[in-house]
Formats: structure tokens, C-alpha cells, sequence
């Protein structure tokens, strides 16, 4: 559990990174709504 916990942390620093990166280029709220979507999928897996 404490490594998923870790796993995830992780994955959101990943994402804001991401998200930092491509803001300028594309819809504000299409990368919000992507990350929420690959959040839940990746926590009901």
C-alpha cells in the first residue's frame, strides 16, 4: 500500500510537469480533465 501511495506522489509530480510543459500549447481544461481521467483509471487498476 505504502509503495502504491509512493507510485502515485510520483505520478502527479510527473503529470505537473507535464502539464507546466504543454500548458501553452494546448486547452487548459483538456489537460485538467485528462489527468483527472488517468488518475482514476490508474487508482481503479
Amino acid at each position: 500500500m505504502h509503495i502504491k501511495l509512493q507510485i502515485i506522489f510520483s505520478f502527479f509530480i510527473f503529470h505537473g510537469v507535464v502539464f507546466q510543459s504543454v500548458a501553452q500549447k494546448h486547452d487548459y481544461n483538456w489537460l485538467l480533465a485528462d489527468g483527472v481521467l488517468s488518475i482514476d483509471s490508474f487508482l481503479e487498476v
